[in-house]
């Protein structure tokens, strides 16, 4: 049976596959411009990586030709280690039925009592389900008897 990435070195960890396998399409198109897609960008690599990689896309040095980054993530630590704006952050939310929703962070409104830094900690608020977009987990499905 053949492993993942073979030729990146077969003793090599997943992640470092990942990484020898991630890294020719993202310098490309940072080169050349253009979009770049990457569903699950965070498996299986260190949350710092992912936000390293992020990074590069955001950075006028490192994408001079302004290319794009589209990823999917679940690694919820990206919303506040990458300085991304609201506009640049979505969510996809799955109602009971299976419909797809598809919507901003910048769709949110604050209050008038919080002239402050309303994103301060996404991620937090993510969590906590201020954004919607969380799994709904029944743990009770999982019993034994």
């Amino acid at each position: 049976m053949q492993s993942e990435g073979e030729g990146a070195g077969e003793g090599e960890s997943s992640g470092t596959r990942k990484v020898i396998n991630t890294i020719p399409p993202i310098l490309f198109t940072l080169c050349k411009g253009g979009v770049v897609i990457i569903d699950e960008i965070e498996a299986p690599l260190h949350t710092k990586l992912t936000a390293a990689l992020v990074k590069l896309f955001l950075d006028p040095k490192t994408n001079p030709k302004q290319a794009q980054l589209l990823l999917a993530t679940h690694d919820t630590n990206l919303l506040n280690s990458v300085p991304l704006r609201r506009d640049q952050i979505n969510f996809v939310e799955k109602n009971k039925a299976g419909a797809t929703t598809v919507y901003s962070l910048s769709d949110f409104n604050y209050f008038e009592g919080n002239p402050g830094q309303p994103d301060k900690d996404k991620e937090k608020r993510y969590l906590e389900g201020r954004y919607g977009a969380t799994p709904s987990i029944d743990l009770s499905t999982l019993s034994p008897a």
